[in-house]
């Protein structure tokens, strides 16, 4: 319920801040963390009710935090919802053996994200929930601007278009396909929750071919390089339109 501690674990900076201020305008009193280290020293001082978790994260996994969390009689009641920007058949059945209390699947809608929240608190707080109100009102003045919006859309451009050089850069040398994975899994979250589904849509593609072994250097240069050519269009085009859906629910 709006006012209740929430704590968000995930390692993308982009994707971290927009879903903390999609719920702070619900009137949530959120905290957040970059890691599974971060939120489990967090958890000593700060008792969420709610937990939202990535499920890949660097050092120790999402699932093995969530796991740790259950485990311990202080903390093992905070409801937990698993992220992840897979949606293979045993992912949800993973997420659940480890302790989750609910499972959703990246790019996040953040037009659902604050109903999908209270449906699973309220469950957790009375078997009888469904008799609670659906549509609770939002306090005012708590989201975003539209100039956050943009500036965070803007970041994430810069930022792609280099990082994406970076990485054609690297073919001919020393490639991590391990740690490419990593951040097209960021990409996809962070790129659906600002909007760019095209953007989400290639970094899908190219995480998978970044677990695929072995890694065919030829198809990976062609998927980065389209990719680079969609986040320079959307650089130059100055991110000229927020799309409605992203404004409306963000800002209010």
């Amino acid at each position: 319920m709006p006012g209740d501690p929430v704590l968000i674990v995930d390692d993308a900076p982009v994707g971290l801040k927009l879903t903390r201020l999609v719920l702070a305008r619900e009137g949530y009193d959120v905290r957040t963390a970059e890691s599974a280290e971060e939120a489990l020293s967090a958890l000593d001082e700060f008792r969420p009710k709610l937990i939202l978790t990535d499920v890949q994260l660097p050092g120790i996994d999402g699932l093995e935090m969530i796991r740790r969390i259950k485990a311990n009689p202080r903390t093992r009641d905070i409801t937990i919802i698993a992220l992840t920007a897979r949606a293979l058949a045993g992912d949800e059945v993973e997420a659940r053996a480890a302790g989750c209390d609910g499972y959703i699947t990246k790019p996040i809608d953040i037009n659902k994200l604050p109903s999908q929240i209270r449906t699973l608190m309220n469950q957790r707080r009375s078997p009888i929930a469904e008799s609670a109100p659906s549509n609770p009102q939002s306090p005012p003045g708590l989201g975003a601007s539209k100039p956050e919006i943009e500036g965070l859309r803007c970041q994430f451009v810069d930022e792609g278009e280099e990082r994406c050089r970076q990485l054609l850069d690297a073919l001919t040398n020393r490639f991590d396909a391990h740690n490419a994975a990593g951040l097209m899994h960021q990409w996809v979250g962070s790129a659906g929750l600002l909007g760019f589904s095209e953007i989400c849509k290639q970094a899908r593609s190219l995480e998978q071919e970044f677990e695929t072994q072995p890694l065919f250097i030829s198809e990976v240069r062609e998927l980065l390089t389209n990719l680079a050519l969609t986040f320079g269009d959307l650089r130059q085009a100055r991110l000229a339109r927020i799309p409605d859906n992203i404004v409306k629910t963000i800002a209010g």
